[in-house]
């Protein structure tokens, strides 16, 4: 063995022995696929200097996945975002069902009459639900209207508008490329599902057929939940000032402990986080309706480490009782701070 596979096959002995040492064994078997597939990447180079870009390549994974096992916070998001399809390769092979138009859609005039290639984008009914909903996305969410007449294409476009009576028509060739690069740049700020839920299964044929995605009926989805250790169905732990509340002859239940979750807090949270990126698509089956998806955030989703206003939770009742107490505390500590200096 020459010094060049030596050297390839310490690589890979490396890459599996930190792969080995990852929390779960989706992980572990996802980076030994993917060690697989690095190793046979760098053997295949037919340059040197390709051959070296790759090795170094895979030496940086190894140590984000060594991080990763040394409780570094951001290498270990990495991780759970490569493996469950937030980035890279896996994320287009989950998008790639719904990308493309079912059988039912009908395709779009083409804006240069007799150019096949200039038809515009079929946006998918799997499609529509993800892009006007802020819950799959990494930024503000489209409107109806968007995916009509894209926010890129200007007035011009419009020949009874101001612009193009003054300036002339606007040239159809800019409008397809206007088009078609609008779809492509909203479909990277997709978070897909991994899987579609069909609610309330019907004998109705609907005009919208359902499409599988790529864990669809996997059970990865329920793995993660049992990682976490929550229950949908069960109340949350009640507070200090909620138990001291509570009369006298009503007992206390503490909450038993999930023996199947994972042991480690801080990996609990991590996978919450992922899960706040883990859009939830359901499928109704309708036999009128166009639109049968919608989109909702995982429950059990959260960001522990960002407080901005996107990540924060829609408002409900409690917390709306809770609003509403501290601002009548603050009236009535501001009358009596009034009265005092009377």
């Amino acid at each position: 063995m020459d010094r060049a596979s030596a050297s390839v096959l310490y690589l890979y002995r490396s890459y599996l022995r930190q792969s080995r040492n990852l929390p779960h064994l989706y992980l572990r078997q996802f980076f030994q696929v993917r060690a697989r597939d690095d190793i046979n990447a760098i053997l295949s180079s037919k340059s040197e200097d390709r051959r070296a870009e790759r090795i170094k390549l895979v030496h940086k994974r190894i140590h984000r996945i060594q991080k990763a096992n040394n409780g570094d916070r951001k290498s270990f998001n990495w991780i759970l975002e490569l493996a469950y399809g937030r980035k890279g390769k896996l994320k287009w092979d989950l998008l790639e069902p719904i990308r493309y138009p079912s059988v039912n859609d009908i395709p779009n005039e083409p804006i240069i009459p007799g150019v096949e290639k200039s038809r515009p984008p079929v946006y998918s009914p799997e499609l529509k639900a993800l892009l006007t909903s802020s819950g799959s996305r990494d930024k503000k969410a489209l409107d109806r209207k968007d995916l009509i007449t894209p926010r890129t294409l200007p007035p011009r476009a419009n020949p009874n508008s101001i612009e193009a009576l003054t300036f002339g028509p606007f040239s159809k060739r800019r409008e397809v490329n206007i088009r078609r690069r609008f779809f492509q740049d909203e479909l990277k700020k997709i978070l897909p599902p991994l899987q579609v839920t069909e609610i309330m299964p019907s004998t109705n044929i609907s005009k919208v057929p359902m499409r599988s995605l790529g864990f669809q009926n996997s059970g990865v989805l329920q793995e993660l939940e049992t990682l976490i250790g929550y229950s949908l169905t069960e109340n949350p732990p009640k507070t200090r000032r909620e138990r001291r509340s509570l009369p006298a002859e009503q007992p206390v239940l503490i909450p038993t402990t999930n023996l199947e979750r994972h042991p480690s807090r801080w990996v609990r949270r991590r996978y919450r986080a992922l899960l706040a990126r883990i859009p939830l698509l359901f499928y109704e089956c309708k036999s009128n309706s166009t639109q049968p998806f919608r989109v909702e955030k995982h429950p059990l989703g959260h960001f522990p480490h960002d407080r901005s206003v996107r990540t924060m939770p829609d408002l409900d009742a409690v917390t709306m009782a809770w609003i509403e107490q501290k601002s009548t505390t603050n009236i009535k500590r501001a009358k009596g701070a009034d009265k005092g200096k009377e």
